[in-house]
C-alpha cells in the first residue's frame, strides 16, 4: 500500500474539468442555474442562496463552500476546511455530534 494525501480545495478548485465529470468543486464549475437548483434541493434558503452565489461570483469557491456547510449544518461558525476529506470529517462530526478529534486526523497519511 501507499500513502495517500487528500487534495487540498486549491488543487481541486485550480483543476480544469466539466460539469460531467464527478469530482471537482461544484461552486467553481456548475453554472448559476444547475448550482441554485442543486441548493434548493438541499432546503438552504433563498437568502443562503444569494450569499453562495455573491461568493462564487466572485471566485471565492471556499468561502462558498464554508457558507454551504454553514447553512446545511445551521452552524454559527463553520470550520475552517482546507480539504474535501475536511469537509466530510467536520460534517460527520456535526451529524454524529462527536468532537472532531474523534474522527482520523488528515494530518496523518491514509493507506489505500
Amino acid at each position: 500500500m501507499r500513502p495517500y494525501r487528500p487534495s487540498t480545495c486549491q488543487d481541486v478548485i485550480c483543476e480544469n474539468i466539466n460539469i460531467e465529470e464527478a469530482h471537482g468543486c461544484p461552486f467553481k464549475t456548475w453554472d448559476s442555474l444547475h448550482l441554485t437548483r442543486r441548493l434548493q434541493q438541499y432546503g438552504i434558503s433563498p437568502s443562503g442562496i444569494d450569499d453562495i452565489e455573491k461568493e462564487t461570483q466572485n471566485q471565492q469557491y471556499e468561502k462558498a463552500c464554508a457558507r454551504h456547510f454553514q447553512l446545511v449544518h445551521n452552524q454559527l461558525n463553520p470550520p475552517v476546511i482546507s480539504t474535501p476529506f475536511d469537509y466530510f470529517k467536520e460534517s460527520f462530526s456535526v451529524l454524529k455530534q462527536a468532537p472532531p478529534n474523534d474522527l482520523s486526523s488528515d494530518e496523518e497519511d491514509l493507506d489505500i
